[in-house]
């Protein structure tokens, strides 16, 4: 929620002064090309280059700031709606971020496996080429590779259990789409990933019923040193 609120601040800061550049430049490019008149046309040819660079270097960085923020913002809406989903999980299974791991948005412990949940707020038809290896969404891939970052975050937190605890255990990648247009034609399983619909989540996580179980205290142990 902080980040939230310091990108919202931030993007109104910058959104302030792009309004003020685009009003005020002009009127200072006007007087200084009254005070340099009197000089070769060079000066002003300078002067408005530098004026031009410099408002259009404010308007990107403006542009940018508020995409960010709208950005975030989405994520964020997405990992909310998602939290609600884990709220109706039964008692016996543990939701939350972890600190520790600060990239996966949310780690799912169960009475036997430890789910690691990489959440997208995407909207469109998601499909899958085995070719290029690549999501797609609308035909076109991503700018990243949802497929490795979620990976990454799963073996991350298998790592760190081993290595707190000695425990050998696989933790599942799931990559979990939650906008509300999203449409998911592919398997479930796409490189060892489970790709879901946010709207499956519930039933998927309590539908994993693997033969090995964790103890109580090997359940508080694992969510004690996640969280």
């Amino acid at each position: 929620m902080a980040k939230q609120l310091d990108l919202q601040r931030q993007a109104k800061k910058f959104d302030r002064l792009e309004i003020l550049f685009i009003f005020v430049i002009p009127f200072v490019s006007f007087f200084l090309g009254k005070f340099f008149k009197s000089f070769s046309t060079i000066y002003a040819f300078l002067i408005g280059l530098f004026l031009g660079i410099l408002t259009f270097g404010m308007v990107w960085l403006s542009r940018w700031a508020k995409g960010r923020s709208l950005n975030f913002m989405k994520g964020w809406r997405g990992e909310q709606y998602v939290k609600k989903i884990l709220s109706q999980l039964p008692q016996d299974y543990k939701y939350f971020k972890s600190d520790k791991l600060p990239y996966a948005d949310f780690l799912v412990v169960g009475n036997n496996t430890i789910f690691c949940l990489e959440v997208k707020n995407i909207n469109g038809k998601i499909t899958y080429n085995p070719q290029t290896h690549q999501l797609l969404r609308n035909y076109s891939p991503f700018d990243k590779d949802y497929l490795k970052q979620t990976k990454r975050n799963a073996l991350e937190t298998s790592h760190l259990v081993r290595e707190q605890l000695g425990i050998d255990v696989f933790v599942v990648p799931v990559l979990v789409f939650s906008g509300k247009g999203v449409s998911l034609e592919l398997e479930t399983s796409i490189e060892g990933v489970d790709v879901i619909n946010s709207n499956e989540l519930l039933r998927y996580l309590q539908a994993q019923n693997g033969y090995k179980k964790f103890y109580k205290e090997q359940q508080e142990k694992i969510y004690n040193i996640l969280v």
